[in-house]
């Protein structure tokens, strides 16, 4: 069987790493955009478009480190690392991506510079299911290919999401989204407001504190507890302009400012996917799907990686390797009925119960770990090691009380179950 994999990121080489596992019975074709793997990983200094005109897709800054320890990020079989720190420099984690295409020998499968146009059920019988228009970026050149499988693996961290701000225009400082930023000494000086308090505005507004003279974080949640610099202070939302220079806030405050950055969070988007696929985005949900990954129309295509607030490269791991076994036979899967009843049930669940907002439906938090167990039981998989749930959790706490400071912690993985903290020395 052909599978078609659109990126070569974490997600896409996870997924050509199992497909080309499968003794023959499925062969991977991965698709990839850029000259590199490693996908939201491979720092650009450049914004906007690239040297062939193509939008740039990661939006790592600078001096980004993770804000999960390396422990937790590997893949179940492919450790990072031992020497390195609990929490990496961006480069560090593309390197350990690279390594894993080497290891597995993933490079041969790969196409670069090589853009997806549409992707669309096939209208001849005679042929294999999906039918696929790839692009060279080099050359233009346009080819058609036809797939038994799609594995769409393009990352969600690319299409910005622009708040509505009313008179915007009329504000004089620079206003960039948080994909654009890269450096903190671009603000020296001035002072800023980030808008957005999730992980890139919290990780932004401490990081370019140390250049700008004032940074105010700008947001309409419950007021974080942690440590904070003390030129950072919290505010509410932004409102609206009222000058060049200054906005109202939703309490009926004002704030000046030089310079914003709208760390407001990234659209889904599959601009190559034809209506014949089945999905859409409505509300930020990605649907019809099953268990976030699945689609109920086309359960020969599968969208990797979606969820919100997890663990992300053991998270990959799970769903691609259940899709497979969907595929080849290995696994029974449910009727049509079933699976868009699952998905409502969870909906219910999490709106109801929950109270949790409908955009978040795909986020996940501490629902990931039985989310990941269902995963793993209806493909008959190990599951991840209980050990990685419990340091995430630990990190998680130490983040709440202090974003200044927790990343100068080190873990060591002890075994499946326990890790231990390593001491600094003195």
């Amino acid at each position: 069987m052909q599978v078609a994999v659109i990126g070569a990121g974490a997600a896409g080489l996870c997924a050509a790493r199992h497909l080309a596992q499968q003794s023959n019975r499925t062969v991977p074709c991965v698709f990839e955009q850029t000259g590199t793997v490693g996908g939201t990983w491979v720092y650009n200094q450049q914004t906007g478009k690239d040297e062939w005109g193509e939008h740039i897709h990661s939006s790592m800054y600078k001096n980004l480190k993770t804000n999960l320890p390396k422990e937790v990020m590997a893949f179940p079989d492919f450790p990072f690392n031992s020497n390195q720190e609990s929490f990496i420099h961006h480069s560090e984690v593309r390197e350990y991506l690279e390594s894993y295409c080497q290891h597995f020998n993933l490079q041969k499968f790969i196409k670069f510079h090589t853009k997806i146009e549409t992707v669309k059920p096939s209208a001849d019988a005679s042929k294999k299911y999906w039918e696929v228009q790839y692009r060279c970026i080099k050359t233009n050149n346009i080819t058609n290919a036809f797939f038994d499988g799609i594995l769409v693996c393009n990352g969600h961290y690319s299409s910005p999401r622009y708040p509505h701000i009313p008179d915007l225009d009329k504000f004089s400082g620079s206003v960039v989204h948080s994909h654009d930023y890269r450096d903190p000494l671009d603000y020296s000086g001035e002072s800023l407001v980030v808008l957005g308090a999730a992980a890139s505005g919290t990780d932004i507004a401490i990081e370019v504190s140390a250049a700008a003279n004032q940074v105010y974080l700008s947001h309409n949640g419950p007021f974080l507890q942690s440590k904070l610099p003390a030129n950072v202070a919290q505010i509410r939302g932004l409102d609206r302009c009222i000058g060049t220079k200054s906005f109202s806030l939703t309490d009926g405050s004002r704030v000046q400012c030089d310079a914003v950055i709208l760390a407001t969070g990234y659209e889904y988007k599959f601009p190559f996917l034809s209506s014949g696929c089945g999905l859409s985005v409505v509300n930020n949900q990605v649907q019809p799907l099953f268990k976030h990954f699945l689609n109920i129309e086309h359960p020969s295509m599968a969208l990797i990686g979606l969820p919100l607030h997890v663990v992300p490269f053991p998270q990959f791991d799970l769903p691609i390797q259940y899709f497979l076994k969907l595929l080849v036979g290995d696994s029974k899967l449910p009727i049509k009925d079933e699976m868009y009843a699952d998905t409502a049930k969870e909906k219910e669940f999490r709106m109801n119960k929950l109270e949790m907002r409908e955009k978040d439906f795909h986020k996940m938090g501490d629902l990931q770990w039985d989310y990941n167990n269902e995963i793993t039981r209806l493909a008959a998989i190990p599951p991840i090691k209980p050990v990685v749930q419990k340091l995430y959790k630990e990190v998680w706490h130490r983040r709440k009380v202090d974003l200044t400071s927790y990343k100068a912690d080190a873990f060591k993985i002890k075994d499946n179950e326990e890790f231990v903290e390593i001491q600094k020395e003195a």
